[in-house]
């Protein structure tokens, strides 16, 4: 057997295996460089300082995100059915103030989302600190956005922004939906 196919065994072997995904710093303040969220149950993150190689992947004339990118980390996810995507972004600590956009990359790629206002299929820029969360959860709260009407066979990137820097905590992403 190959070397390339054991290790397609061992990384499918690992991520049915996984109950949370503990992401690390490093990586992710980039599309391009998105951690996949092989789950729909939790994820914890440390908050990223920063925006990363490329900090004008956002348009902030077109996205809810009017002030761009802010100390970014980017997740990626697919769906294999359609239904409902929800996820809370829920901080660590008091009066952290993260801002989110989702974006459906599938037929742009990540060049795409600068470019194509209608890559955008949710985000929340709300202004308000919080807990308890913000999120596509349904919620009543300014920060939270009805869940995300998804498509099978499509890939679609989370960007979650720590707009002030303040309170640098992490924070931990729980995700639901049909």
């Amino acid at each position: 057997m190959k070397f390339s196919q054991k290790l397609l065994i061992v990384l499918s072997i690992l991520s049915l295996n996984v109950k949370n995904i503990n992401a690390q710093q490093l990586g992710a303040k980039d599309c391009f460089e998105a951690i996949p969220l092989l789950n729909w149950e939790t994820v914890t993150y440390g908050s990223s300082g920063g925006e990363g190689i490329d900090s004008m992947e956002v348009n902030n004339t077109t996205s809810c995100l009017s002030s761009g990118e802010r100390n970014s980390s980017w997740f990626v996810f697919y769906t294999s059915s359609d239904g409902l995507v929800s996820f809370s972004i829920i901080p660590e600590c008091e009066f952290a103030d993260y801002d989110w956009a989702v974006f459906d990359i599938t037929e742009i790629g990540c060049a795409g989302i600068a470019t194509d206002p209608m890559a955008e299929v949710s985000c929340n820029f709300s202004g308000s600190t919080f807990p308890p969360s913000t999120g596509a959860n349904g919620g009543p709260n300014p920060q939270d956005e009805p869940p995300i009407q998804a498509e099978a066979g499509r890939i679609y990137v989370l960007l979650v922004n720590n707009f002030s820097g303040d309170n640098m905590c992490g924070y931990s992403i729980n995700f639901g939906g049909t």
